[in-house]
């Protein structure tokens, strides 16, 4: 299992095996066999409440920025969102991973998930039992 994107670029890695890589605070890439996950992911310059659906947010500016830019990724299969803090949830990342991916991937949350997202974003949502 790889934990680097320094050793070969994203969209070259091997379908044969799990790889991962941290791109930011709680924003894993994972290579599951071919299935691209990422978790919480937060494209932002800050973690915070964002302003009127659109990219901007009002709260702490990140002490680094992702590693990786939405378009640098692979189309992504899943997200998992694993709870509703600030710096795990940020919608409009979310849709533009979505559109990134034409449309394709699933969102698999935690509960209370939902509520937050917008409809755009909810159309492939399975939100886990408490």
């Amino acid at each position: 299992m790889h934990s680097t994107f320094s050793d070969t670029p994203v969209r070259e890695r091997s379908n044969d095996e799990v790889t991962l890589g941290r791109i930011g605070h709680s924003t894993v890439l994972i290579n599951f066999f071919g299935t691209w996950v990422i978790t919480d992911p937060v494209f932002s310059a800050r973690f915070g409440i964002p302003i009127m659906k659109t990219s901007r947010v009002v709260g702490v500016k990140r002490n680094s920025a992702p590693k990786l830019h939405i378009h640098d990724l692979p189309d992504i299969d899943v997200i998992l969102l694993s709870h509703v803090h600030l710096d795990h949830l940020h919608p409009f990342s979310c849709k533009k991973i979505i559109k990134h991916s034409h449309g394709k991937t699933t969102i698999v949350a935690a509960p209370g998930v939902a509520q937050w997202l917008s409809t755009s974003v909810k159309k492939d949502l399975h939100e886990l039992d408490r």
